[in-house]
């Protein structure tokens, strides 16, 4: 898929590829560190599984109409 993107805009592979995944760097560490707080606090707080999940579906929610609506 890379190397596709990369000779449609004439770009070598290896560039595009650098700079895909700096770009995606910080999204990745900041989903990860998000899901890594969401498993803390299940841990800490198992009484409320069941909201805490809730919380995160809302959020994922959120965050992908977000996602998608910038797309257009």
């Amino acid at each position: 898929m890379y190397a596709a993107e990369a000779g449609r805009a004439g770009v070598p592979a290896a560039d595009w590829l650098t700079a895909s995944a700096t770009a995606r760097a910080p999204r990745t560490l900041a989903v990860g560190l998000a899901f890594a707080a969401f498993g803390l606090l299940t841990r800490r707080f198992r009484r409320h599984y069941v909201l805490c999940l809730a919380l995160l579906g809302g959020a994922f929610t959120i965050a992908l109409t977000l996602i998608v609506t910038g797309w257009r």
